[in-house]
């Protein structure tokens, strides 16, 4: 299987929703990039939908199936829902890739 290298969004969020594999796992930023991308796309209630099962099959692919907690994410997936609301696509995307919401990356073993 490649692993995904590209840094554009669009590209980003396709090769996650095909189960490509990261380098070093999937990272906090690339996540709400991908959520984002989701939601500019497919409005909120259809992009929880791909959130929920492209983190489930991005866990899988990543073989840490026992870090998905679909809760979580559905959780995770309306919070940004709320910002978005709150502050914008764009204003939503700049405060959530602030230095501290970073994370380990889905599949890192740091």
């Amino acid at each position: 299987m490649a692993v995904c290298q590209t840094e554009n969004d669009d590209e980003l969020t396709d090769a996650w929703l095909a189960g490509e594999r990261f380098a070093g796992g999937v990272s906090h930023d690339q996540h709400l990039r991908i959520a984002w991308v989701l939601i500019r796309r497919h409005g909120t209630d259809e992009a929880e939908q791909h959130l929920v099962a492209g983190t489930r099959r991005a866990c899988e692919v990543h073989r840490v199936p026992v870090k998905f907690e679909e809760a979580l994410t559905r959780r995770w997936a309306r919070a940004i829902t709320d910002l978005i609301d709150r502050d914008g696509l764009v204003l939503s995307l700049v405060a959530s890739l602030s230095p501290e919401h970073t994370a380990r990356p889905v599949g890192s073993s740091r």
